[in-house]
């Protein structure tokens, strides 16, 4: 065995055993930070409530999954990490814009972490890209369609860095 295959094969054992931990530990932190929504967010607590007990459900559901079926195979893997990020970054998405904070510094880390996330998931070059693209598009999609953009230069501008 040379000493990329050997890497590769490590990356992906590794890769194997931190998804259903990723997948059981982010139900948990979203259902944890209920408790911060109701200390900090009192007025918003039951709306975020409902998003953070959806995304849990699914990532309780994709750990299930995993847990229950053992998959053989690196690329479900990725899949079932993919649906569990992509779905934690658009009930984030949907938080943020039911409360109005796309237009703080918040919203913008955020979509920073969301695609560095996926960024770090150990796949080919391309798909990376393209789920990058994807998380960005989550992030910037609902502010297009539901925010009244008068200047899109100006607007497209000032989120290139993203």
């Amino acid at each position: 065995m040379d000493k990329n295959e050997y890497i590769d094969t490590n990356v992906n054992k590794l890769f194997i055993a931190l998804v259903p931990k990723l997948c059981l530990g982010g139900a948990l932190i979203f259902l944890l930070l209920s408790t911060l929504d109701y200390v900090s967010t009192p007025e918003n607590f039951r709306t975020f409530l409902v998003y953070r007990i959806a995304i849990s459900s699914l990532l309780l559901l994709l750990w299930l999954a995993i847990h229950f079926y053992k998959f053989h195979s690196i690329l479900i893997y990725q899949i079932l990490l993919y649906i569990g990020v992509l779905g934690a970054s658009l009930t984030i998405e949907l938080m943020i814009l039911k409360t109005g904070g796309h237009t703080s510094s918040y919203y913008v880390g955020m979509s920073i972490v969301g695609i560095w996330v996926i960024s770090f998931i150990p796949v080919k070059f391309i798909l990376s890209l393209i789920l990058m693209f994807t998380v960005y598009g989550t992030y910037l999609f609902p502010i297009v369609a539901m925010e009244t953009i008068t200047d899109y230069r100006t607007f497209f501008t000032a989120n290139a860095f993203l």
